[in-house]
């Protein structure tokens, strides 16, 4: 009798734990959900990914002429050095002058950005990620921000993918700079 009530409650025990475990990976903490990411939601999460970017960048931002110069990366910086990439990077990161500018009483620099792929493989889910920024600036309008905490934009809304040799749709990234200063960030796609 008593080793019948010793399998009952370990069955019990167990029964409960499954529960408290399956109830733990859904509701408002799990992925799946909808998570309001600042100025966008995104379907399910973004979780940390083990995968290097596709492309690595630099882009300095010249507030009076309202531009935006890219500098690609070839991925295999030492700390403190920067290495330029010497052939055609991954991506190719560019805006138009017309929608690219620098609104002086705001104090937002805007560049409409289009990535285009480079690469023989077909792109889904393209984020960048801004992953240093000049002290003083902010990014205005990120669509949310990765597990690390660095702020992002979306590149394919909709589910869209960027076939080999396309392009994204363009997207404004809005940085503020309160001190109407030249700037510099770094990004990863």
């Amino acid at each position: 009798m008593k080793n019948v009530f010793s399998k009952g409650l370990y069955l019990v025990i167990l029964i409960t734990f499954l529960i408290l475990t399956l109830q733990g990976c859904g509701g408002d903490s799990g992925g799946g959900g909808k998570l309001g990411l600042g100025n966008g939601e995104v379907e399910g999460s973004l979780k940390k990914n083990s995968k290097k970017p596709i492309q690595s960048f630099v882009a300095h931002i010249d507030v009076a002429r309202g531009s935006m110069k890219i500098e690609y990366l070839d991925g295999k910086r030492k700390k403190g050095v920067s290495s330029k990439l010497s052939v055609t990077p991954n991506i190719t990161i560019s805006t138009d002058g017309v929608n690219s500018f620098w609104n002086a009483g705001d104090k937002i620099f805007t560049a409409s950005v289009l990535l285009t792929n480079n690469s023989s493989d077909t792109l889904y889910g393209t984020y960048v990620t801004i992953s240093s920024v000049t002290s003083g600036i902010s990014v205005n309008n990120e669509y949310g921000y990765d597990p690390d905490g660095n702020p992002y934009f979306n590149h394919a809304p909709n589910a869209e993918y960027i076939a080999s040799g396309g392009s994204s749709s363009r997207v404004a990234w809005k940085f503020h700079d309160p001190d109407a200063v030249n700037f510099s960030f770094s990004g990863n796609v």
